[in-house]
């Protein structure tokens, strides 16, 4: 039996402004790696990079909000959220605050890490952490 290699590729959001929600992830670090248009531009679509980590972003022309009231209340089936990793959530919890963006405070998980919500221009939260567990075996 072959073994097939499996990693993720990208991370989709539906966004109500593209030009807004781009420029805020860039804010982040992230590049743009690829943009396109409908044949109709009506829906627009853009690939953004940090990394290896690539963030789809959709708008359609019908977007209604369907935005939580706060990071907790993110339990329906399906995405849940996404997490981006770094050095020192200290840091990045400063940095955050220090561009203005809406962040709760830096918690401690129940698998012992620390960790904050930033909550985007469309008002989805993510999740910023500090994993110094290394990478699992196989």
């Amino acid at each position: 039996m072959s073994t097939v290699s499996i990693r993720l590729h990208h991370v989709s959001l539906t966004v109500a402004d593209m030009n807004r929600s781009i420029e805020f992830y860039r804010s982040l670090g992230f590049v743009v790696a690829h943009e396109y248009l409908s044949a109709d531009a009506s829906r627009r679509m853009a690939h953004l990079q940090l990394g290896t980590v690539m963030l789809e972003l959709f708008q359609f022309p019908l977007h209604q909000s369907q935005e939580p009231p706060s990071n907790r209340d993110i339990h329906p089936l399906g995405l849940r959220h996404f997490a981006l990793a770094v050095d020192s959530v200290t840091d990045a919890h400063a940095h955050v605050v220090e561009l203005g963006f809406v962040c709760d405070g830096i918690a401690t998980g129940l698998s012992g890490l620390r960790y904050f919500f930033v909550r985007d221009p469309d008002g989805i939260w993510f999740e910023v952490i500090e994993d110094r567990r290394g990478s699992a075996s196989t």
